[in-house]
């Protein structure tokens, strides 16, 4: 399948990232290869090539691509401008803007240090948001006055 891509990250980021590599790239990852598979992945998603993505496409993309129906909030954040659809500009900065978070050496390239360090971080950060959740208490159960409680004795007719 033409979409079969990925690299470590690539859930955690959203279906048009720049984490998405060929299954046979390997470490380590240079700046132009993160837009040109940011490029790569907005072409797949933009199924009537006009140079937009709506989010009827974006949708489909995720239904296509089997991906986490929940990922449909990354729309919201990819549309820096907010007019409701993605475009190629848009994509590739947050691309390359996620790159360059990860690029602590700022010298263009991942390094499989860099993308464990990014990884690690990530996971230190769901912990702590699970940690910081208030705890799931289980649903009380409604008090309805017309179901009768624990049986009570029945006092006997003559005091017995």
């Amino acid at each position: 399948m033409k979409t079969a891509f990925l690299l470590a990250g690539a859930a955690a980021l959203g279906p048009l990232t720049f984490w998405a590599a060929p299954a046979f790239a390997k470490p380590p990852l240079t700046r132009d290869a993160a837009k040109n598979n940011a490029d790569f992945l907005f072409n797949l998603a933009d199924s009537n090539r006009d140079g937009r993505i709506t989010r009827a496409e974006f949708d489909a993309y995720l239904k296509e691509t089997n991906s986490d129906p929940t990922k449909a909030v990354v729309f919201d954040q990819l549309d820096a401008n907010h007019d409701g659809v993605l475009t190629k500009d848009e994509v590739e900065a947050d691309a390359l803007a996620k790159f360059d978070r990860v690029d602590t050496n700022h010298d263009g390239v991942l390094e499989p240090d860099e993308l464990a360090a990014a990884k690690a971080a990530k996971a230190a950060a769901k912990a702590a948001a699970a940690a910081a959740a208030p705890p799931t208490a289980a649903p009380q159960q409604p008090i309805a006055p017309d179901i009768p409680g624990p049986a009570q004795p029945t006092p006997m007719p003559g005091g017995q």
